[in-house]
């Protein structure tokens, strides 16, 4: 008993091992066999995994012991049989008793293990082992074997159900740090990381790939979904050369205000920026006609003209794929992870937020393209300035002493600054405009006024193909604003006064709902020719003769058109001026041409089906499901 103990306990501690090296050294260094509560980060024992040790072992050494104590037993008993006749006949009477046999007389034969024996004469009479305790030795003898092979069952049952399930174990080795990296690699949610890195042994590079393939499934699944909300984002490159607006549509505001949407509209602005080939948002948007011509000219190539036409058509395929591929900026590579496109960073965003996401639309400024560019000529330049600054002829002279002689009173230097804060002029303009006007600023001002916008106009015929380009997006990013706006000088154009200029323009664009254009002259004559025939066939202007009729017409259409011109509304800082006047002080200010060459505006959704919220059945579709 003492043997079979020791071999028992040997047995469980091998049972140990076994198990342990099996199944848990690979997680052995997180878990420390302990589970990890993820919302508080605390440890826990971990109950399945311990029953899993304790019915291995248990099993193991209760098996281990009562087979080798059978096992001892009959051997015990075997060796008593072939021992010699002074010890032999007690213990084969003995383990005769134990298996259940009956005594046997001197000269009766025996059966023990199947070997037929007969017992000797010198063997010792029945009345020496009365004393053994049958019915002990008898029940253990028939309850040894299969007690053995139970227990040797259920220990086996019990290890494999447990080996057999390595989610359970593993639910021990997915710490909260993995689940947290895992999330911000992905930007899944908390419960899809764990279940991601249970489903790939904790490994977060497999659980990553895991969720971006289980993310582009329901990502196709959600296309169809009405997304009418999101935001209008746009981008300025350093030195505001170039500008991207851009407008990206979710299915709800909440997520549209949720940081995984609001990068990933940032990113797509910058994405677009840096693909200067990129004209439409997907492989469908691109032009067809551009596309018609492009595999007209192709076809046409030199390089194709040998080839055979099935062939020379599969080649022209071929190249009008790519080349739709390089416009479309879904297919291109992800500025900040070029190993995916930025459909594929779409779709991951998807899978992030739930909702359905799509690009709409986007526009690009490039500054000055397609502008004539100002050759300068600094030797031609001087000598007209050279020119310009020759003396005066005799005539003048005579003219010009009376022109300033006529105001005598002393100009202070608080009238000048008040003037120049009032006007924008220089000081020298300043302090000859109060002269002028007999020292009254107001006087002085719209003096200065008249004199910037004649100068304007002097200078409205001078190239301006530098300049900036501004934005504005509305607060909620529901609305915003793309702007450019041309002068002749990068010099001026890096100036805060022309800077300032910019930005309430792309204000003003965003406050007036009707601008369409930048000048009336802008507006599309089709747009107002049906305009003007429909203004004709009003019911009151039938009664008017034909010339009075003619002129309410041209009144009306003028109004219409000043209405959607943008130099032609009042300015929101200063309603007592327009736009147009605004430019113009803004000309006589910093002494260079100015125009404002064109705008986009964005509205949120605009022209989009939206979805009407049913959150009762919402509900109940949710309490059924």
């Amino acid at each position: 008993v003492c043997l079979s103990l020791s071999l028992s306990l040997c047995v469980c501690v091998c049972s140990e091992c076994l198990f342990f090296f099996r199944v848990f050294l690979p997680i052995a260094m997180q878990s420390h066999y302990h589970t990890i509560n993820m919302e508080s980060g605390t440890r826990s024992p971990a109950p399945t995994t311990s029953r899993a040790r304790m019915a291995w072992a248990v099993a193991a050494g209760t098996s281990a012991f009562v087979a080798t104590t059978y096992i001892l037993s009959a051997t015990q008993a075997q060796t008593a049989l072939f021992a010699p006749t002074a010890t032999r006949p007690a213990v084969v009477a003995n383990q005769g008793v134990a298996r259940g046999m009956p005594l046997q007389t001197n000269t009766q034969p025996f059966a023990f293990s199947g070997v037929a024996m007969r017992a000797s004469q010198d063997s010792v009479p029945i009345a020496s082992v009365t004393n053994i305790p049958h019915e002990a030795e008898r029940s253990f003898g028939a309850f040894a074997p299969l007690a053995a092979l139970a227990a040797s069952v259920v220990g086996l049952v019990l290890a494999i159900s447990n080996i057999r399930q390595p989610q359970r174990v593993a639910m021990a080795a997915i710490t909260a740090k993995d689940v947290a990296a895992l999330r911000k690699q992905s930007g899944a949610g908390m419960m899809d990381c764990k279940k991601a890195l249970q489903e790939n042994d904790g490994n977060v590079e497999k659980a990553a790939d895991w969720l971006r393939k289980k993310g582009m499934a329901s990502a196709g699944k959600k296309a169809s979904r009405i997304a009418a909300e999101g935001a209008v984002q746009q981008y300025i490159h350093m030195g505001s050369r170039m500008g991207v607006i851009l407008e990206v549509n979710c299915e709800t505001d909440f997520v549209a205000r949720g940081d995984v949407f609001k990068e990933l509209v940032a990113d797509l602005a910058m994405q677009i920026a840096a693909s200067p080939t990129v004209t439409a948002v997907s492989v469908d948007d691109v032009d067809p006609e551009f596309l018609a011509k492009e595999r007209e000219i192709e076809m046409g190539k030199e390089d194709l003209k040998s080839k055979p036409e099935n062939i020379r058509e599969k080649m022209v395929e071929g190249r009008m794929a790519k080349l739709a591929k390089e416009m479309a900026l879904l297919e291109q590579p992800f500025v900040k992870d070029t190993t995916k496109s930025v459909g594929e960073l779409v779709k991951e965003a998807i899978a992030a937020t739930g909702e359905n996401i799509k690009v709409r639309r986007f526009d690009r400024f490039n500054l000055g393209e397609g502008l004539e560019k100002r050759q300068d000529d600094f030797a031609a330049e001087v000598a007209a300035q050279t020119k310009m600054a020759a003396p005066p002829k005799k005539e003048e002279k005579k003219e010009e002493p009376k022109a300033e002689e006529k105001p005598k009173i002393a100009i202070s230097a608080k009238d000048v600054s008040a003037l120049r804060k009032v006007s924008g002029a220089g000081m020298m303009d300043c302090k000859k405009a109060l002269m002028q006007n007999e020292g009254d600023v107001d006087k002085a001002a719209d003096w200065l006024r008249k004199k910037g916008l004649a100068s304007a106009d002097k200078k409205a015929g001078r190239i301006a193909a530098e300049g900036a380009i501004g934005s504005y997006v509305h607060p909620g990013s529901r609305l915003g604003v793309l702007i450019e706006v041309n002068c002749e000088t990068d010099f001026v154009a890096r100036g805060d006064a022309f800077k300032e200029l910019v930005a309430d323009l792309a204000m003003q664009v965003a406050a007036c709902e009707a601008v369409t254009v930048v000048a009336p002259e802008d507006v599309d004559q089709e747009f107002l020719a049906k305009e003007r025939a429909i203004e004709m066939e009003k019911e009151d202007l039938k009664s008017k003769p034909e010339n009075i009729r003619e002129k309410i017409v041209d009144g009306r259409m003028a109004k219409r058109v000043n209405e959607v011109a943008l130099l032609e509304q009042p300015f929101i800082k200063d309603t007592d001026k327009t736009v147009g006047e605004v430019v113009k002080a803004a000309i006589a200010k910093i002494g260079e041409n100015i125009k404002v060459r064109r705008f986009v505006k964005y509205n949120l959704g605009e022209g989009l089906e939206k979805r009407n919220e049913d959150f009762a059945a919402e509900v109940a579709a949710a309490s059924k499901a």
